[in-house]
């Protein structure tokens, strides 16, 4: 979101707020017009293939099939792609179940990663926060690559999430997989540190369900709302289900009637569209997402105040009932940014195909290939137009030797038109020592890739009385690189389990801001007049992960972790100002009691930003929750407090570190939040 990276040996690049002026906003995009061509498509397929009866499903599947549409939390598809126990995965997961989110009462994702090991959270503002995975976090917070059902939603500009733009709805998610550690070897680009994959309920997945909607309210301070309702439709042959989605998220922020101070006040109306059809050997949707954001969002040196369009449109078929499993996915996207720092517009598409074939009993090889471009256009990269493409191949081979060891070895190739031909590769074995205790080895390669305003950023802003400076484009910029090494032991007991991950990283080909050229005399020695992002320098990273989880009496339960990362450059100077260890605690009641209670602890070590101090900080939320019915499907009110300690500290700093125009502090008060949820 910064618009020149402060990482911690980077240059100070000075106050930018008067180098670009707002523009006027352009026409509100819509979905790109080839949409109507996905639905013409879906439509076609839907209408001339034959619709396959409960009867007929049944004969289809095979024992691959089986495996595929295992359901509950403890199977994960992201670390391989592939259907996985979670104590087979050969990564680090976390997973975040439906019902976690139902008994959180988070109104934002990042909220719900809070509690997840190795991952930090930094929240900028009412409207804003950033999420990133084993350290590195800033205002840009690109190294994690996001995904919604598979399909990437990090920007291309920057290649960050704005989470508070992005049209999901969370009474929608099925669940959501983190994997910790590169994960380039399956998906490419950014997955640096790690991939966090949402995981919505299909249409179909929605209409077995006895109740077809749904709708979820929420109240707190600073007139915050957050409202959300899902209805889906089911044919009479039951063989095409259709899913509509409204939500509304929206805060006047924590500094509405306060004269001269910067707004963080956020407007996020939602729409969604999703319509299932059943196929011989598996199902053809269709996906199509909208939101217009008006936001305050903070970087580095000043709040941008404007308007974030966002829309996706997707044709997804997945032949899951059959030997092979076979997945097509064909996507657009567009997003349009207009503030007061920048105007910009992207747009782009992907195609991505994959297969798994069993070679023999535990034995599978998973492989597939893409082909995305992107369009992005930008105040802050000139006037022109910047085009890429990328064509990518993957392949990962999984052999079981003997009756408790997994051998994983993957390969990827991924060849950009700007920065070139990028390999990954990844190693990992999972034992079993016995059935409940499981060791994981693996060793892997990942790379970030440089962003369209790192290659093409093209700046002049005034610095001194008759000097400007300019930052200038670098299209010979290589890809950051990472080369992991990590090990993991699980032991998993009747309902609790208990794990410790440990990893080395080293990092290398940093991309980060440098000074090219200074001022001349008369003017002081030292004042920097031209920039640009270069390939400088490397860093090693060490760190540790504890977690386990376990049911207490009466009913209760309880989680806990712990995490630990150090990252050091070459000098042994410290190159991550994410903080080095972060605890969490959580308590929870039976959520299917007529009165159940959450209480959740966050401890955040103290830490220096490249802008001053920020002090360790803990904070308490606690939720109490009412079943009014006795009924699977009652309604639900609660009522919950954020931050119940009224902690005023700061997770983020402004350029000046202690900017009088915006105290980020006071975005994290206590908080009383009145909810009401249940299905019709």
């Amino acid at each position: 979101m910064k618009i020149f990276s402060a990482q911690p040996n980077g240059y100070a690049v000075g106050n930018i707020m008067h180098i670009v002026q707002s523009r006027q906003s352009e026409a509100r995009p819509a979905i790109l017009s080839s949409v109507v061509f996905l639905l013409v498509v879906f439509i076609i397929i839907a209408v001339y293939n034959k619709p396959v009866s409960a009867q007929t499903d049944s004969h289809l599947n095979t024992s691959a099939a089986t495996e595929l549409l295992l359901d509950g939390d403890d199977v994960v598809t992201t670390a391989t792609r592939t259907a996985e126990r979670l104590n087979d995965a050969p990564a680090a997961v976390t997973v975040i179940s439906a019902a976690d989110i139902a008994a959180s009462g988070a109104t934002t994702i990042p909220e719900l990663m809070r509690s997840v090991p190795g991952v930090d959270v930094m929240q900028a503002n009412d409207s804003q926060q950033n999420v990133t995975i084993r350290g590195f976090n800033n205002s840009f917070a690109n190294t994690v690559l996001v995904m919604v059902d598979g399909r990437r939603i990090n920007e291309d500009l920057y290649s960050s999430v704005f989470w508070v733009t992005r049209p999901i709805l969370i009474s929608r998610i099925k669940k959501i997989e983190i994997v910790r550690g590169p994960g380039s070897v399956l998906y490419g680009a950014d997955a640096f540190s790690g991939v966090i994959n949402i995981i919505l309920k299909t249409p179909a997945e929605l209409a077995a369900e006895s109740k077809k909607g749904s709708v979820v309210g929420q109240f707190e301070r600073h007139d915050t709302q957050f409202a959300e309702g899902i209805y889906t439709t089911v044919s009479k042959d039951k063989t095409l289900d259709t899913t509509f989605g409204y939500g509304y998220h929206g805060t006047t922020g924590a500094f509405a009637g306060q004269p001269n101070v910067e707004k963080d006040s956020s407007s996020v109306p939602i729409y969604t569209f999703d319509t299932q059809k059943q196929m011989p050997r598996g199902s053809l949707e269709f996906s199509l997402d909208t939101a217009t954001a008006k936001a305050d969002l903070a970087s580095e040196v000043l709040v941008r105040g404007g308007t974030f369009n966002s829309g996706t449109g997707a044709l997804t078929y997945i032949e899951n009932r059959g030997a092979n499993p076979l997945t097509l996915r064909y996507y657009e996207s567009v997003f349009h940014e207009d503030d007061s720092v920048n105007s910009s517009h992207t747009k782009s598409g992907e195609f991505d195909i994959q297969q798994i074939r069993p070679l023999s009993p535990g034995s599978s090889l998973t492989y597939g290939g893409s082909y995305r471009n992107a369009d992005v256009k930008s105040n802050l990269t000139g006037s022109g137009l910047h085009s890429g493409y990328l064509k990518s191949y993957f392949l990962q081979d999984q052999d079981q030797i003997g009756s408790k060891t997994t051998l994983f070895a993957g390969l990827r190739d991924d060849d950009q038109s700007i920065y070139g031909s990028q390999i990954s590769t990844k190693l990992s074995a999972v034992h079993h020592l016995t059935a409940n205790h499981t060791l994981r080895l693996s060793y892997g390669t990942a790379f970030r890739a440089p962003t369209f305003l790192e290659n093409y950023v093209d700046l002049s802003y005034p610095v001194a009385p008759g000097l400007n400076a300019a930052f200038l484009n670098n299209t010979t910029l290589k890809p950051e690189q990472i080369a992991s090494t990590e090990a993991g032991y699980r032991i998993d007991y009747g309902s609790g389990f208990a794990g410790i991950n440990v990893f080395y990283n080293h990092i290398s080909d940093l991309i980060l801001p440098t000074a090219t050229e200074f001022a001349p005399a008369p003017y002081p020695a030292g004042i920097p007049i031209a920039f640009r992002y270069e390939n400088t320098g490397s860093a090693h990273c060490e760190g540790l992960e504890l977690e386990g989880g376990s049911p207490l009496s009466h009913g209760w339960s309880a989680l806990a972790n712990y995490s630990y990362e150090d990252a050091r450059d070459q000098q042994g100077n410290l190159e991550d100002y994410s903080p080095q260890d972060k605890a969490n605690l959580i308590l929870q009641s039976d959520p299917k009691q007529r009165v159940s209670t959450k209480i959740a602890y966050h401890y955040v070590s103290s830490t220096n930003s490249s802008d001053g101090p920020l002090r360790a900080y803990m904070t308490v939320d606690a939720r109490l929750a009412y079943r009014l019915g006795k009924s699977q499907n009652a309604w639900t009110a609660a009522i919950s407090t954020i931050n119940l300690l009224d902690d005023h500290h700061r997770e983020y700093l402004d350029a000046a570190g202690t900017s009088p125009i915006l105290d980020i502090s006071e975005a994290a008060q206590r908080s009383v939040r009145i909810e009401l949820n249940g299905k019709f």
